[in-house]
């Protein structure tokens, strides 16, 4: 559920990608949104603290982690799983489920359930509302927080959107990291 949003720009291309799973935050990873005590490695760090390893290796290092295999075989099996898509991705998409999980996990236990629910929302709307919803999310993904709430609030995104969808977008928006633009190329 946590990372629902993976699939909003398959979503807006007509595409459907299954979403990506989280792996599970010491004692194993996840991005699975909690609370994060000061102790607990977060994704991004197992990743990286694993990044030489191949895929077989980093499964058996999950595997291995304290409190896997407590999980139910079932979840055992996704977390394996999602591992092997974050690296069957380019390093640009990993780095963005990354960077996407972070955000999510600095969220505070009221945001996350904000996020969560908005998730839920947005996954309920019909098909092609979703799609409409899905490539506004993409394209306010890249403006800075301030120009986002600009563009949410102004009459032509309102003409488009009715006042909960904006509210759902808002919501959906804090998971999503806003990364400046590097220079302009010459």
């Amino acid at each position: 559920m946590a990372v629902c949003l993976l699939a909003i720009p398959a979503m807006a291309r007509g595409r459907h990608q299954p979403p990506a799973k989280a792996i599970p935050t010491r004692p194993v990873p996840r991005a699975i949104p909690r609370p994060q005590p000061e102790n607990q490695e977060h994704l991004t760090q197992w990743m990286e603290r694993h990044s030489n390893m191949s895929l077989a290796e980093q499964q058996r290092a999950l595997q291995n982690e304290p409190g896997f295999s407590a999980l139910p075989k079932q979840v055992q099996q996704r977390e394996l799983d999602q591992l092997a898509r974050l690296n069957n991705m380019t390093p640009q998409q990993r780095g963005q489920v990354l960077d996407r999980t972070e955000a999510i996990e600095r969220l505070s236990p009221q945001q996350r359930q904000l996020w969560r629910n908005a998730v839920q929302q947005m996954n309920a709307l019909p098909v092609q509302r979703r799609r409409l919803m899905a490539r506004a999310i993409i394209d306010l993904r890249v403006m800075s927080p301030e120009q986002r709430e600009r563009v949410i609030a102004s009459p032509a995104f309102g003409a488009q959107f009715s006042d909960g969808e904006r509210q759902m977008m808002r919501f959906l928006l804090m998971g999503e990291p806003y990364v400046a633009p590097g220079p302009a190329a010459p």
